[in-house]
Protein backbone atom coordinates (compact mmCIF):
# COMPACT_ATOMS: atom_id res chain seq x y z
CA UNK A 1 0.00 0.00 0.00
CA UNK A 2 2.61 2.26 0.90
CA UNK A 3 4.36 1.60 -3.09
CA UNK A 4 0.90 2.14 -4.19
CA UNK A 5 0.31 5.87 -2.56
CA UNK A 6 3.78 7.20 -2.94
CA UNK A 7 3.14 5.89 -6.98
CA UNK A 8 0.36 8.41 -6.84
CA UNK A 9 1.94 11.00 -5.46
CA UNK A 10 4.58 10.85 -7.82
CA UNK A 11 2.01 10.76 -11.00
CA UNK A 12 0.50 13.38 -9.57
CA UNK A 13 3.38 15.43 -8.98
CA UNK A 14 4.05 15.11 -12.77
CA UNK A 15 0.27 15.85 -13.53
CA UNK A 16 0.64 19.01 -11.72
CA UNK A 17 4.08 20.13 -13.00
CA UNK A 18 3.14 19.29 -16.86
CA UNK A 19 -0.49 19.29 -17.12
CA UNK A 20 -2.31 19.87 -19.96
CA UNK A 21 -3.04 22.87 -21.01
CA UNK A 22 -7.24 23.62 -20.90
CA UNK A 23 -7.41 23.77 -24.30
CA UNK A 24 -6.17 20.16 -24.34
CA UNK A 25 -3.75 21.68 -27.25
CA UNK A 26 -0.47 21.23 -25.48
CA UNK A 27 1.23 21.20 -21.96
CA UNK A 28 0.99 24.24 -19.47
CA UNK A 29 4.60 25.67 -18.73
CA UNK A 30 5.29 26.69 -15.22
CA UNK A 31 7.23 29.99 -14.92
CA UNK A 32 8.37 28.62 -11.33
CA UNK A 33 10.14 25.38 -13.34
CA UNK A 34 12.16 28.46 -15.48
CA UNK A 35 15.05 29.33 -13.19
CA UNK A 36 17.64 31.32 -14.52
CA UNK A 37 21.42 30.44 -13.50
CA UNK A 38 24.74 31.93 -13.68
CA UNK A 39 27.79 29.54 -14.84
CA UNK A 40 31.55 29.79 -15.06
CA UNK A 41 33.41 28.69 -18.17
CA UNK A 42 36.67 28.61 -17.21
CA UNK A 43 39.93 30.14 -19.38
CA UNK A 44 40.78 26.98 -21.29
CA UNK A 45 37.87 25.11 -21.04
CA UNK A 46 35.21 24.05 -23.34
CA UNK A 47 33.27 22.06 -20.97
CA UNK A 48 31.19 21.95 -17.66
CA UNK A 49 28.39 20.31 -15.70
CA UNK A 50 25.31 21.99 -15.40
CA UNK A 51 22.86 21.63 -12.92
CA UNK A 52 21.44 18.24 -11.66
CA UNK A 53 17.91 19.39 -12.73
CA UNK A 54 18.88 20.68 -15.86
CA UNK A 55 16.57 19.60 -18.60
CA UNK A 56 17.15 21.71 -21.45
CA UNK A 57 17.44 25.35 -21.98
CA UNK A 58 14.68 27.90 -22.87
CA UNK A 59 15.19 30.96 -24.26
CA UNK A 60 18.69 32.67 -25.64
CA UNK A 61 21.96 31.63 -23.40
CA UNK A 62 24.17 34.75 -23.46
CA UNK A 63 27.65 34.66 -22.27
CA UNK A 64 28.04 38.46 -19.83
CA UNK A 65 31.03 39.90 -20.77
CA UNK A 66 32.63 41.28 -17.82
CA UNK A 67 34.73 44.10 -19.84
CA UNK A 68 31.96 45.96 -21.71
CA UNK A 69 29.18 45.01 -19.01
CA UNK A 70 26.94 43.64 -22.03
CA UNK A 71 25.38 40.75 -22.80
CA UNK A 72 26.12 38.95 -25.66
CA UNK A 73 24.20 35.68 -27.41
CA UNK A 74 25.54 32.74 -28.24
CA UNK A 75 24.15 29.86 -30.55
CA UNK A 76 22.71 26.69 -28.91
CA UNK A 77 22.85 24.12 -31.58
CA UNK A 78 23.75 20.24 -31.54
CA UNK A 79 26.64 18.49 -29.58
CA UNK A 80 27.42 16.94 -33.40
CA UNK A 81 27.92 20.74 -34.47
CA UNK A 82 30.17 21.44 -31.41
CA UNK A 83 31.92 18.32 -32.03
CA UNK A 84 32.40 18.74 -35.42
CA UNK A 85 33.72 22.27 -34.93
CA UNK A 86 35.94 21.08 -32.33
CA UNK A 87 37.55 18.54 -34.71
CA UNK A 88 37.91 20.65 -37.64
CA UNK A 89 39.78 23.49 -35.21
CA UNK A 90 40.87 21.63 -32.12
CA UNK A 91 42.94 24.16 -30.69
CA UNK A 92 40.33 27.49 -31.24
CA UNK A 93 40.18 29.69 -28.48
CA UNK A 94 38.22 32.73 -27.80
CA UNK A 95 35.01 34.02 -27.12
CA UNK A 96 32.33 31.01 -26.80
CA UNK A 97 30.11 31.05 -29.99
CA UNK A 98 28.40 27.75 -29.74
CA UNK A 99 27.09 25.56 -26.65
CA UNK A 100 25.39 22.48 -26.68
CA UNK A 101 23.99 19.60 -24.13
CA UNK A 102 25.88 15.99 -23.71
CA UNK A 103 24.88 13.76 -21.68
CA UNK A 104 27.52 12.79 -18.77
CA UNK A 105 28.19 8.46 -18.91
CA UNK A 106 27.93 7.24 -15.75
CA UNK A 107 24.71 7.36 -13.90
CA UNK A 108 23.63 5.18 -11.84
CA UNK A 109 20.08 3.45 -11.29
CA UNK A 110 19.53 5.80 -8.57
CA UNK A 111 20.64 8.93 -10.21
CA UNK A 112 19.10 10.63 -12.83
CA UNK A 113 20.86 11.48 -16.00
CA UNK A 114 22.94 14.67 -15.50
CA UNK A 115 24.52 16.70 -18.18
CA UNK A 116 27.18 18.72 -19.17
CA UNK A 117 27.41 21.89 -21.51
CA UNK A 118 29.98 21.92 -24.09
CA UNK A 119 31.04 24.90 -26.31
CA UNK A 120 32.94 25.77 -28.99
CA UNK A 121 36.35 27.50 -29.15
CA UNK A 122 37.77 26.97 -26.15
CA UNK A 123 37.74 29.49 -23.47
CA UNK A 124 40.55 32.16 -23.69
CA UNK A 125 39.87 33.89 -20.92
CA UNK A 126 36.85 33.29 -17.72
CA UNK A 127 33.37 33.27 -19.06
CA UNK A 128 30.30 34.09 -17.52
CA UNK A 129 27.57 32.18 -18.90
CA UNK A 130 23.38 33.63 -18.15
CA UNK A 131 20.98 30.86 -18.70
CA UNK A 132 17.53 30.23 -18.55
CA UNK A 133 16.25 26.23 -18.47
CA UNK A 134 13.53 24.19 -17.63
CA UNK A 135 13.96 21.89 -14.47
CA UNK A 136 13.62 18.10 -13.96
CA UNK A 137 12.30 18.19 -10.34
CA UNK A 138 13.42 15.77 -7.94
CA UNK A 139 10.98 13.47 -6.38
CA UNK A 140 9.63 14.19 -3.27
CA UNK A 141 11.70 12.26 -0.68
CA UNK A 142 12.03 12.20 3.76
CA UNK A 143 14.99 14.88 2.73
CA UNK A 144 13.40 16.59 -0.02
CA UNK A 145 9.77 16.59 1.83
CA UNK A 146 8.58 19.97 -0.55
CA UNK A 147 7.58 20.27 -3.57
CA UNK A 148 7.90 23.09 -6.31
CA UNK A 149 5.17 26.01 -7.21
CA UNK A 150 5.01 27.43 -3.33
CA UNK A 151 2.61 27.74 -0.93
CA UNK A 152 0.39 29.16 -3.93
CA UNK A 153 0.40 25.64 -5.53
CA UNK A 154 -0.96 23.58 -2.53
CA UNK A 155 -4.39 23.38 -3.18
CA UNK A 156 -3.76 22.50 -7.01
CA UNK A 157 -0.97 20.35 -5.87
CA UNK A 158 -3.44 18.55 -3.31
CA UNK A 159 -5.84 17.92 -6.50
CA UNK A 160 -3.51 16.65 -8.74
CA UNK A 161 -2.81 13.83 -6.46
CA UNK A 162 -5.72 13.02 -5.44
CA UNK A 163 -6.89 13.05 -9.08
CA UNK A 164 -4.41 10.02 -9.81
CA UNK A 165 -5.48 8.51 -7.07
CA UNK A 166 -9.27 8.45 -8.83
CA UNK A 167 -7.67 7.47 -12.04
CA UNK A 168 -5.58 4.66 -10.28
CA UNK A 169 -8.33 3.52 -7.88
CA UNK A 170 -11.60 3.66 -10.78
CA UNK A 171 -9.65 3.55 -13.75
CA UNK A 172 -11.11 6.81 -14.93
CA UNK A 173 -11.49 10.79 -15.13
CA UNK A 174 -13.77 12.04 -13.00
CA UNK A 175 -14.82 14.23 -10.96
CA UNK A 176 -11.50 14.63 -9.02
CA UNK A 177 -9.86 15.31 -12.57
CA UNK A 178 -12.53 17.76 -13.09
CA UNK A 179 -11.69 19.75 -9.84
CA UNK A 180 -8.04 19.36 -10.58
CA UNK A 181 -8.22 20.88 -14.25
Amino acid sequence: QSNNIDEQVEGGLRQFYYPISLDGQGVHSWSFLKPFAELTLPSGAYQFDLPADFGGFEGRTVVVDSGSSGYCPIDVVTDGMVQENRGRLADATGFPRMIAVSNIKGTSFTAGTRSKAVVWPIADQEYTLRMQYYIHPDAMTASYPYPLGGPQHAETLQASIIAQCELYLDDVRGPRWEYFQ
